[in-house]
This record gives C-alpha cells, sequence and structure tokens, in this order.
C-alpha cells in the first residue's frame, strides 16, 4: 500500500514522524524555485529547496508561468533532483477570471509594469513543456502518464491506480477521492478543514456522482 504525504519544502525538516506515522511516499509541491514566480504563486521565499531525507521523494512544478522561460524551469529540475526527487508532476499554470489566483496576480505590486508579468503564448508554454521533457528523460525519469514522469520502480501507485479508475482516499486540504461512484475534493482552507472535519458536507469544495 502506498501512503503519500503532500508537504512543502522547508528547510531542516524531520520526516522520522512520517515514517512512524506509516507514510512511506513524500511529494513536495514545490510550484517554482524562482524568488519571483513564487511570490507569484503566493509561496513564501525559500533559501533553495531542502527535502527532508526519504528514499521516495515526489516533486510539482508548474510551466507556464508569466516570464518564466525554459531555461529557468530546466534549473527548478535540476534543482529538484539533486535534492533526491524521484518522482516529477509538471501542471500547467492558468489563471481562470474572478478567482482568487487572478486577483492576487492583478494586485501584486510591482507585476504591473513589470516585463515578467505577461503570460507566455500556448506555443511558449509547449516549448517549455517539450524542453522540461527533453531534460527529464535525459535525467532517466520516464513519463509513464501525462506529465508524470518517475526512474524506474517509483511510479505513484496512486497516480497509476487513480488513471486506471480505481478508488482512492484522500485526507486534508484539497485532497480529492473517488469512492463507490463518486468524486469529490477537500476545501483547499486550512482552517475551515480543521473546524469542520468531521462534518463531510462541510468539508467538500466538489462532489460529483461518476457512475
Amino acid at each position: 500500500m502506498e501512503l503519500t504525504l503532500k508537504a512543502l519544502p522547508e528547510p531542516g525538516q524531520d520526516a522520522s514522524g512520517w515514517h512512524s506515522a506509516g507514510f512511506n511516499r513524500i511529494d513536495y509541491a514545490v510550484g517554482a524555485t524562482d524568488p519571483f514566480l513564487r511570490n507569484l504563486l503566493g509561496l513564501p521565499a525559500i533559501d533553495g529547496i531542502h527535502f527532508a531525507p526519504h528514499e521516495n521523494v515526489g516533486a510539482s512544478l508548474a510551466y507556464g508561468l508569466p516570464g518564466q522561460s525554459a531555461e529557468e524551469l530546466r534549473k527548478s529540475l535540476e534543482l529538484v533532483l539533486r535534492q533526491g526527487a524521484k518522482h516529477v508532476t509538471l501542471w500547467r499554470f492558468s489563471l481562470f477570471p474572478g478567482t482568487p489566483l487572478a486577483e492576487l496576480y492583478e494586485k501584486r505590486e510591482g507585476f504591473s509594469n513589470c516585463e515578467r508579468r505577461n503570460l507566455p503564448t500556448e506555443e511558449q508554454a509547449e516549448e517549455h513543456l517539450a524542453a522540461a521533457r527533453e531534460a527529464l528523460k535525459a535525467a532517466g525519469l520516464s513519463e509513464y502518464l501525462p506529465l508524470r514522469f518517475a526512474f524506474p520502480g517509483k511510479e505513484s501507485k496512486y497516480e497509476l491506480h487513480f488513471a486506471g479508475g480505481g478508488d482512492v482516499l484522500g485526507f486534508g486540504c484539497f485532497a480529492r477521492s473517488r469512492f463507490h461512484g463518486m468524486r469529490f475534493k477537500n476545501t483547499e482552507y486550512v482552517d475551515d478543514y480543521i473546524a469542520s472535519s468531521p462534518d463531510f458536507y462541510k468539508i467538500t469544495a466538489e462532489f460529483a456522482i461518476v457512475g
């Protein structure tokens, strides 16, 4: 059985408690390593990337960010691999009008007159993705599912099971689940989740019957 813990990379993390709790895989939500891009995503500033020592570590990175270059994306990939990532997930950054992230992007100081504010075109984003695929392949990772890359034997059982239509249970903020013909996702707000965690309906942000 695979138990994955989603975490943010922070200096001095101790994974021993995660091990004892039964988590045998850690997936770090990195987003970006460039200070400007992390600021855009609302992520705290970091002094490099620090992964707690663990035999099965994954990392997720965004592409298509405002002002992001293919070289910056490659450097981010190199950094997470040096830190021991065995699995990499790439996700396409998108801004949807009216969402909190879009409002944050519009209001963030220093962006309005900044050349790096511009979103890449779809063609540019695809070029960045192609460069990332090439870099990951050269490093020995294979794309076993769309935008999911892993060294041999380090493929995510959760990702494979979910892609195959199997039931999965996710716990915590923003976790997604599929169970007995239902698909649901938890709220992204920590305070709401903690306050209402015993009540399924209050912590559920999305719900659908999938048959």
